[in-house]
């Protein structure tokens, strides 16, 4: 389940369940193509009610993360569960996305 709101020049997308691949991810895709057509240029992605996530999640986020910067568009992960924090870090992802603790960090 996905929930945004806009916010000074961010769109704010709390991300909630799981992200596993199957419906959850689809409607993940859906909801990044969304905001590519309707020009969105900084997208901050709370992912901490994110409960856990596979490879197809991580996936998503990888393509989403580059799918956005490809057209200069600026993509931040915030809030991670620690969960989610560690299988980002064991994968090796966290050290391509931008991830911040908060909304207010990935703001600054």
């Amino acid at each position: 389940m996905i929930e945004h709101r806009k916010e000074k020049g961010y769109t704010i997308a709390t991300v909630s369940g799981k992200l596993m691949g199957g419906p959850e991810t689809a409607e993940f895709y859906n909801f990044i193509n969304s905001l590519q057509l309707n020009g969105t240029v900084n997208l901050i992605l709370d992912l901490g009610n994110v409960r856990w996530i596979n490879g197809a999640g991580i996936r998503a986020l990888i393509n989403s993360d580059a799918s956005l910067k490809q057209y200069n568009r600026a993509i931040k992960f915030v809030n991670l569960s620690p969960k989610v924090k560690d299988i980002l870090t064991i994968t090796g992802v966290s050290s391509v996305l931008d991830i911040y603790d908060s909304v207010e960090d990935a703001k600054k």
